[in-house]
């Protein structure tokens, strides 16, 4: 741990998934959270043990050979940590009321979205994460990919960090009615205020505060492959595709980092949920250290992230079962801020 801590930066990052600096910032950070010190394990190895089953998913009992404890020390250390950077999530996986109100920077400096997409202020989608279940479990968990999971919305910011996340929904959960609870019923959902709105994909439906690309239409960016789009419609959704590429860039620099959520399930489905809080937690901390990361670096110069690169339409972004119950006059409303943007994207190409 010391030659993570102070010696090799490039190592830290390879092991950790952070850099130096933002690990001992992070260590002191969580000891407000509950991380204690104690006379078997000091908190920088507790620490350490935990970020490396979370970025390489190991087995418990090959982190405990690897530095020398018993097993059931790493289990123990490990709850401590997942747990601390649960209550961390709480707080740094926030909105502020009133935070976005201005435009944001990579909307003003893009003339390809300024100023059509000036009152745009994040993306939202759902990815699945897989979990272990059995016996009645396991119908409910069941998702159309045939395989269990969690189903988590997320909303983001143009910076690539989560300002909302619901997590532990059975994956066999829509996209589309996961979205209209938490809208209706969470009061910590960001609904965006007057005009502001935020990007959908054609999972979800055109309303107040929730702008979708138009269906039935060329929208992937393996849709335009080899040509320009034709109609205004089409020129509408490859500006809305690539603008709303922010959320599974997002995902991707989040999965990408922690291994744990892609590779072989260890955990059962409430330590799965801990553990989903806990990295996105992470994810946003580095991401506000400011510290150059390698995996954001590369997520922000993939500028045409195709996160459906074979074209493939999920059966959840079909119209069957959606229910579309927020304000009865809200589609109407939507529509024509959707034709006002496309009419100026293509007057104006």
């Amino acid at each position: 741990m010391h030659q993570l801590m102070y010696e090799s930066d490039t190592q830290c990052l390879d092991v950790l998934r952070m850099r130096q600096r933002v690990f001992l910032k992070l260590l002191d950070t969580l000891k407000k959270y509950g991380l204690k010190d104690s006379h078997r394990v000091r908190p920088e190895v507790a620490l350490g043990m935990s970020l490396k089953i979370l970025g390489h998913n190991p087995s418990q009992r090959n982190i405990a050979a690897e530095f020398q404890v018993a097993q059931w020390t790493v289990s123990s250390k490990f709850n401590d940590v997942v747990n601390a950077l649960c209550g961390l999530h709480s707080d740094i996986v926030s909105w502020k009321r009133g935070g976005f109100d201005d435009t944001p920077e990579r909307i003003m400096r893009d003339k390809r979205y300024y100023p059509y997409f000036q009152d745009c202020i994040g993306a939202i989608d759902g990815t699945h994460v897989r979990v272990r279940v059995g016996g009645n479990k396991k119908i409910t968990y069941w998702n159309h990919h045939n395989y269990t999971s969690m189903n988590i919305l997320a909303v983001c910011d143009f910076n690539m960090k989560f300002i909302y996340t619901r997590i532990g929904v059975p994956g066999r959960a829509h996209d589309s009615k996961i979205l209209t609870h938490c809208a209706r019923h969470d009061e910590y959902f960001p609904f965006p205020r007057s005009e502001k709105y935020f990007l959908v994909d054609s999972g979800y439906p055109n309303r107040r505060g929730f702008l979708a690309p138009y269906r039935g239409e060329a929208y992937h960016p393996n849709h335009f492959a080899g040509r320009k789009p034709t109609t205004l419609r089409e020129t509408f959704n490859k500006r809305h595709s690539s603008l709303r590429s922010v959320i599974e860039r997002t995902f991707g620099v989040w999965k990408g980092k922690w291994s744990v959520l892609e590779g072989r399930i260890r955990y059962d489905v409430e330590m799965q949920e801990k553990i989903v809080a806990a990295t996105m937690a992470l994810h946003n901390f580095i991401r506000d250290s400011n510290i150059e990361d390698i995996d954001f670096n590369a997520a922000e110069e993939t500028e045409s992230y195709d996160a459906d690169p074979i074209g493939n339409t999920s059966p959840s972004h079909d119209d069957h079962g959606v229910d579309r119950i927020y304000d009865p006059t809200a589609d109407e409303y939507m529509s024509t801020v959707r034709e006002g943007i496309a009419r100026e994207i293509w007057d104006d190409r």
